[in-house]
């Protein structure tokens, strides 16, 4: 039991940003790898996941942005049922705005819609994000 759950879980992304004057697109994509699950007596299968922002830097400090997200994850069986869960994915589109200052601390508010999906709940969030680089 590490982390509160019966599962580990390897979530590999590579992320990249590019900077303009006004203009910033950063982005990751990866995969999530899941370890065997006691309780469902199955490995669940591969997530891969995706997800973009473009912003626009209205000053040093405040920069709306728009964002894209996708994720898709494979079947998979529960050997101990038999029962097989079905592959999901969705499409999120979202906007938001980042707020910078200090120059190392900076928060995040973002609204996010699922605007798109198969076998998966459609999102409908309000996200608040506060980051500290040390």
């Amino acid at each position: 039991d590490v982390g509160g759950g019966d599962v580990w879980k390897n979530l590999s992304s590579l992320f990249w940003d590019v900077q303009f004057e006004r203009f910033s697109y950063t982005a990751d994509a990866g995969f999530v790898f899941f370890g065997e699950s006691t309780a469902a007596d199955a490995r669940p299968a591969t997530l891969f996941h995706t997800n973009h922002r473009v912003g626009y830097k209205l000053s040093a400090s405040i920069e709306p942005f728009i964002a894209l997200d996708y994720e898709r994850q494979g079947s998979w069986t529960n050997r101990n049922t038999g029962v097989k869960v079905a592959a999901s994915r969705e499409t999120t589109a979202g906007v938001g705005v980042y707020f910078s200052y200090y120059g190392n601390q900076s928060i995040t508010v973002r609204y996010s819609r699922g605007v798109s999906g198969e076998d998966h709940g459609l999102t409908d969030s309000f996200n608040l994000k506060y980051a500290y680089a040390w």
